[in-house]
């Protein structure tokens, strides 16, 4: 058991070595239940062994799957998340396909659990008016109230309680962390005080459009992952903007297919819109300091418009639809390419896969989640 910041139930479960960090979306067809939130690797002190992790939300129980790629674990027997998958589904309740809105169907509560999923009231809990820092993750707080005495607090952690809207923030002019994840939000509204305000987590709520960010000058990392978002848009008063987190925004049929609304947004060096309905990549003309480009699992037919993009340093396009080999050439222009994904597009059926693309990119480092022999 390991404490994970934002999460209150943890549970670790090792992959086998063919399980990569990439196909971790495969796992929704064990529960139909899984949502993605974000992937990481990172180098391990042994040679040629790399750490993958994500993070899975399987209705309300966060699990943390990581893996360890060795080459003596590439010879380990095959392990599965079946049994993961069978425990969990004895554990939750179908998720509801009668509404949009809702995001998963209550469970019924036995007689002896009434009350304990009731909302709090945020005055019974006990707060420290000095305190820079106020975590309330997970405390089934249903409203945001009685906060004024609350000075000098520069972050906020609100995630995983019952919010339904954003009120009553108006004294917390100091505040430069917002965490609203995992909440019943619809909409934002009410953050026009909040001038000093630099990262905002509205993930995994219910919100259909970007709206009410426009005083928010000074923000440098936006996350809306998982909402019902379609459009980018009203994002050009937030120009300091470093970071935008836009993967797996759509409503049943409707996804966001588009980029745009990026144009104002000239300081912006990571960019994720992985898991939408993406057809082109455009609309990026004006994002030239890009470092991390996230657009995989979309339904891209050619990598074009990025030879602007010279201080790139990850791109990843694994789960689209790229089959000519010359698209690469639109990355010649990229020397400070280190990580690049292509893996499950129709070039990755080449017997000559890894070797084109070192011929083409002959700088890049790591190719899928495997490093480049030198």
């Amino acid at each position: 058991m390991c404490r994970v910041r934002g999460f209150s139930k943890i549970l670790w479960c090792w992959c086998a070595p063919h399980v990569h960090v990439a196909n971790l979306c495969s796992f929704r067809a064990l529960t139909g239940h899984f949502r993605f939130v974000k992937r990481w690797r990172r180098p391990v002190e042994r040679p040629h062994s790399w750490l993958f992790g994500g993070k899975m939300i399987l209705d309300g129980c966060a699990i943390v799957v990581l893996e360890v790629v060795t080459p003596e674990m590439r010879k380990s027997t095959e392990v599965t998340l079946d049994d993961l998958a069978l425990a969990h589904k004895m554990d939750c309740q179908e998720e509801s396909e009668e509404s949009g809105d809702e995001r998963r169907k209550e469970r019924p509560v036995l007689a002896e659990e009434q009350g304990q999923d009731m909302p709090v009231d945020i005055g019974s809990i006990e707060l420290d008016s000095d305190a820079e820092e106020v975590d309330l993750n997970h405390c089934r707080i249903g409203k945001i109230e009685r906060f004024e005495t609350l000075r000098n607090v520069r972050v906020l952690c609100l995630r995983q309680n019952v919010i339904k809207k954003i009120e009553n923030l108006e004294s917390l002019t100091m505040l430069q962390e917002l965490d609203l994840n995992d909440n019943l939000l619809t909409r934002i509204e009410n953050l026009n005080a909040l001038e000093s305000l630099e990262i905002l987590d509205l993930s995994f709520n219910s919100l259909r459009k970007i709206e009410g960010l426009e005083r928010l000058s000074k923000l440098k990392k936006l996350f809306l992952v998982n909402n019902k978002i379609v459009k980018v848009e009203k994002l050009e008063h937030l120009q300091e903007l470093e970071m935008l987190e836009l993967g797996s925004n759509r409503i049943r049929s409707n996804r966001l297919t588009k980029i745009e609304g990026l144009r104002f947004l000239v300081n912006l060096q990571e960019l994720y819109l992985s898991h939408n309905g993406i057809e082109i990549i455009e609309g990026l003309e004006n994002n030239r300091k890009l470092t991390t480009l996230d657009i995989a699992s979309n339904r891209i037919k050619k990598i074009e418009n990025l030879n602007h993009l010279v201080h790139l340093q990850e791109f990843w396009m694994n789960d689209n639809l790229i089959s000519n080999w010359n698209d690469l050439d639109e990355l010649n222009n990229a020397k400070e390419l280190q990580t690049i994904y292509l893996e499950r597009n129709p070039l990755h059926q080449d017997p000559q896969y890894r070797r084109k693309i070192m011929l083409v990119l002959p700088w890049v480092q790591q190719i899928d989640a495997t490093f480049v022999r030198i």
